[in-house]
């Protein structure tokens, strides 16, 4: 079961890179931007010594942040 806790990270990077929850969009750079910078927040609260817990909602916060931006952008209107 390696990796098993790794999807809420991988989902948040997803997210992050732009690939659309609704499917057919999204790209290969996309992700990439997405799994680095990821990885970067996730190297500086770890250099900062704060808790997993912390990192976890930190990553709760950056994927509404980014479904949000994707949302406002899109144009989509929900029904």
């Amino acid at each position: 079961n390696q990796g098993s806790g790794m999807i809420f990270t991988v989902f948040a990077a997803a997210v992050i890179g732009g690939i659309s929850l609704d499917g057919g969009k999204g790209s290969m750079f996309g992700a990439l931007t997405g799994v680095l910078l990821l990885g970067v927040v996730q190297n500086l609260l770890t250099l900062a010594q704060v808790p997993s817990f912390w990192i976890q909602a930190i990553y709760g916060a950056i994927i509404l942040g980014s479904l949000m931006v994707a949302r406002v952008t899109g144009g989509e209107a929900q029904d």
